[in-house]
């Protein structure tokens, strides 16, 4: 991983405003602002790193080989979304472009290497209560409805087409997502 000093960002607050410079060139107050949709774009990668690190997690430690494996894939489901959502994000914030280039994260920025999703895992300890199961699905399903509500709105305020077609893509992946987490509920529940 490449690492450097922070000094090649400056910003220079003159009468003509707060200016930002990467690498010497001056990218202008439009770099600075607040726009909603990258504010959304930054919101919707932190949900799918925390469903993707909760589905790992799960798929990790939960004996039931069917119920692991379901896991497993929707947190590749979940690391997927996460590097479209930074995809995007770096093809709207060019100094957040830079910033991934800079830590050897150009797959963010352009997509040369294909999606690098995580290999199958070792396996943890292995839960084998099924209540603590049941508790996973519950908190996976709260997980869904949150995200759904949040990508509904996102999506509704979004600026930038591009932007909302992808939180419009993500949100309806999300409710399969979450038909699935039902599914494996009752099929637990079902099975006692």
């Amino acid at each position: 991983m490449v690492h450097r000093e922070m000094d090649y960002r400056e910003v220079d607050r003159r009468e003509t405003g707060p200016r930002c410079h990467v690498g010497g060139e001056e990218l202008g107050e439009a770099a600075l602002t607040a726009d909603p949709d990258l504010l959304a774009l930054r919101s919707a990668a932190m949900r799918e790193k925390e469903a993707f690190l909760t589905y790992r997690h799960y798929g990790l430690t939960i004996a039931d080989r069917r119920l692991s494996e379901f896991f497993h894939h929707e947190a590749m489901d979940e690391a997927g979304h996460f590097i479209e959502l930074n995809r995007m994000l770096a093809r709207l914030d060019p100094v957040q472009a830079e910033e991934f280039r800079h830590h050897d994260l150009d797959f963010l920025v352009d997509g040369a290497m294909g999606d690098p999703r995580l290999s199958r895992w070792s396996s943890e300890a292995k839960v084998r209560d099924p209540e603590k199961w049941l508790d996973a699905l519950k908190e996976s399903i709260d997980l869904e409805y949150y995200a759904l509500n949040i990508y509904q709105e996102d999506a509704a305020r979004a600026v930038h087409p591009e932007v909302k077609e992808l939180l419009t893509r993500i949100m309806n992946h999300e409710k399969d997502d979450l038909a699935a987490f039902i599914h494996e509920l009752y099929r637990l529940l079902h099975r006692r």
